[in-house]
């Protein structure tokens, strides 16, 4: 039963990833005017290739993940991948 109830957990802590993944990698879109008004000098591709960066360390980074998680475990892999993407979004803030 333990067992079964961690895995329950593994599979929320692994949607609130990617909840807030997802979140962090659209939120662009709303805001591109107010970033244009403090930055004159950037285009909307600039803005947007932002988000675009996601899409693209992705496909580097997978391989990477996916040998990590076959050798320390989900458990560790997505407490990592969380604390990477807090890291990360309190750059970008």
């Amino acid at each position: 039963a333990y067992y079964t109830n961690q895995r329950f957990v593994i599979l929320g802590l692994f949607s609130i990833c990617q909840i807030m993944n997802t979140a962090g990698w659209i939120c662009y879109a709303a805001i591109v005017d107010k970033i244009r008004f403090a930055y004159p000098d950037t285009t909307n591709f600039d803005i947007n290739y932002l988000s675009w960066i996601y899409m693209i360390a992705f496909l580097p980074m997978n391989p990477i993940a996916t040998s990590y998680i076959e050798t320390n475990g989900l458990r560790k892999a997505l407490l990592l991948g969380i604390a990477i993407q807090v890291i990360g979004f309190w750059m970008r803030t």
